[in-house]
C-alpha cells in the first residue's frame, strides 16, 4: 500500500467519524517545476483517491496566481467531488444515455464547476461589496462584474426580476464562457473518457432524455437553485473536433486517432477488471507531500438568499429599528439614543404608571 493510500485510509476512518466532507475539503500538495510537468493542470478531483491533487509549483509566479485563486479553485473541484457523490458525468461509466449525450454530461460537469466558483464569489461579494473579487480566475468572470457595473443584475437587491436575471446570467453567462474559453481545452480529455465510456456500454446506444435532464437538474442545483430551469443550452454543442472524430469510420482514423482508440480501450479493460484508472500524466502515488484541509461552501444546501427572504429580513431589521425607537421615546430618550429633559411624573413614567394600571384590572384588582 503506498503512502498515500494509507493517508487516505485514515483520513476517510475521521472522516465517518467527525468530518462533514461537504464542509471539509482534503487535498493533496504535490511539488511539481511548472505547468508543463503537471501537462498543463493546476490540479483536479481524483476519483480514485477520492479527494483533490493541488500542485505546488516551483516556478514562483505561477505558484504566485494558484495561491490567490486556492479558495475558489478548491471550489470548483469540491463541486466535481458532489457531482461525483450524485453518479453524474463522467465519474459513472454506467450511464444510461448515448455517447452525445455523455459528453455534453462531461462538460456539465465542469460548467457546473465553475458556477460555483461565481456563486462562491458572488456570496463573498455580498459580504464585502468588493467587485473586484470577480477579476479572480483569469477574469473567467468579469461578464458578471460588468453586468453589475451597468446595474442589470443587483446580488444586495430583493427585486424579483433582478434576481432572475441574476440567476440566468450565473447560468448562460457561465456556460457561455466556459463554451467559448475552456471546450477545446478539455476536448481531448472529454473525447477519451467519451470513448471509454462507449466501449463500456456497447456500440448501439440510444439516448436517453430523462436520464440526461435528471443529470443536468442535479448537476445544476447549487446553493439551493435549480439553475437548469434557467439553461437555454446556446451554443452546447460538441466541440468541432470531438464531433469530427465521432463521425469518423474506422478506416479513416489517423494512425494517432487509433492509438487514442487503443488507450481508452485498456482504460475499459482496467475498470471491467476492476481497477481504477487516474487519467493525465501526472500520477499522486510518487509525489506527494502532504494532505490539508480547507472549508469551502456546501454547494447542497440553501446558500443563495431569494428576494422574499431579503423581505422579510428587510422587514424585520425595519421592525427592530421601529421599536427600538418607540422604546427609546417612551423611556425619555430621543431617537440618537441621548436623555431628554424630563421631569418625574411625564411621560415615560405615566406610561409605566398606566400599563401597571391595566395590567392591575386585567388581573382583577
Amino acid at each position: 500500500m503506498s503512502e498515500l493510500e494509507e493517508m487516505l485510509k485514515q483520513q476517510e476512518k475521521e472522516t465517518k467519524k467527525e468530518i462533514d466532507l461537504y464542509k471539509t475539503v482534503y487535498f493533496q500538495k504535490d511539488t511539481v517545476p511548472d505547468l508543463r510537468a503537471a501537462d498543463g493542470m493546476a490540479g483536479g478531483y481524483i476519483p480514485k483517491y477520492n479527494s483533490i491533487l493541488m500542485m505546488h509549483f516551483e516556478d514562483e509566479k505561477v505558484q504566485k496566481q494558484i495561491s490567490k485563486d486556492l479558495d475558489v479553485f478548491l471550489q470548483h473541484e469540491t463541486q466535481h467531488y458532489l457531482n461525483a457523490q450524485k453518479g453524474c458525468g463522467s465519474s459513472n461509466p454506467n450511464n444510461n444515455v448515448d455517447y452525445e449525450q455523455f459528453y455534453k454530461l462531461c462538460m456539465a460537469d465542469e460548467i457546473s464547476a465553475n458556477m460555483a466558483e461565481l456563486i462562491y464569489l458572488r456570496e463573498e461579494y455580498i459580504k464585502t461589496k468588493d467587485i473586484s473579487l470577480f477579476d479572480k480566475r483569469d477574469g473567467n468572470f468579469t461578464f458578471y462584474k460588468e453586468a453589475i457595473q451597468k446595474g442589470e443584475i443587483d446580488p444586495l437587491s430583493s427585486d424579483p426580476e433582478k434576481f432572475e436575471k441574476d440567476m440566468s446570467l450565473i447560468m448562460n453567462g457561465t456556460q457561455k464562457m466556459w463554451m467559448e474559453k475552456y471546450a477545446p481545452f478539455y476536448a481531448s480529455n472529454h473525447t477519451f473518457v467519451t470513448c471509454c465510456y462507449a466501449l463500456n456500454n456497447g456500440k448501439d446506444m440510444t439516448s436517453n432524455n430523462k436520464e440526461y435532464s435528471k443529470q443536468l437538474d442535479l448537476m445544476y442545483t447549487l446553493g439551493g437553485i435549480n439553475f437548469n430551469k434557467y439553461n437555454n443550452q446556446d451554443n452546447f454543442e460538441l466541440p468541432k473536433v470531438a464531433k469530427e472524430f465521432f463521425e469518423k469510420e474506422p478506416d479513416e482514423l489517423t494512425k494517432d486517432e487509433l492509438l487514442f482508440l487503443s488507450a481508452a480501450k485498456e482504460d475499459t479493460e482496467s475498470l471491467k477488471r476492476g481497477e481504477n484508472v487516474v487519467h493525465f500524466g501526472w500520477n499522486p502515488d510518487r509525489r506527494v507531500s502532504k494532505v490539508l484541509e480547507e472549508k469551502v461552501l456546501d454547494m447542497d444546501k440553501e446558500i443563495i438568499t431569494k428576494p422574499q427572504e431579503k423581505i422579510q429580513q428587510t422587514d424585520t431589521v425595519s421592525n427592530k429599528t421601529t421599536a427600538l425607537k418607540r422604546l427609546q421615546e417612551l423611556r425619555g430618550l430621543s431617537s440618537s439614543g441621548n436623555e431628554q429633559n424630563i421631569k418625574p411624573g411625564t411621560r415615560a413614567i405615566n406610561y409605566n404608571n398606566e400599563m401597571l394600571r391595566k395590567y392591575a384590572a386585567l388581573r382583577g384588582r
